[in-house]
């Protein structure tokens, strides 16, 4: 007899049903690594990677330039929103050193 929370895990009359795979799932073995990067294709975690660093190589350069815009857009006159632009250059330069 079976409860109300049991469950067979085989089918009924014993046949297989067969299920596709999900989507992004492989059944065979996957040659990277050495090997598979020696043939010159580069997988898509590869190629994210490879984006990764660049966008952390281009952020310093990116910041300068929004950093001595801000800059132009406050003006010469004083005031406490050129204060905290200022602030904020400084301390986006120290991070920049910092990592």
């Amino acid at each position: 007899t079976m409860g109300k929370w049991d469950f067979e895990l085989e089918p009924a009359g014993g046949a297989r049903c067969t299920v596709e795979d999900p989507i992004g799932y492989k059944m065979q073995t996957d040659e990277g690594g050495a090997a598979g990067r020696a043939k010159g294709k580069m997988t898509d975690q590869d190629k994210l990677l490879d984006s990764k660093a660049w966008q952390v190589a281009i952020s310093p350069i990116q910041s300068v330039g929004m950093n001595l815009f801000m800059l132009w857009m406050g003006g010469s006159t004083p005031g406490i929103f050129n204060v905290m632009i200022l602030g904020y250059c400084f301390t986006s330069i120290a991070g920049q050193f910092s990592r």
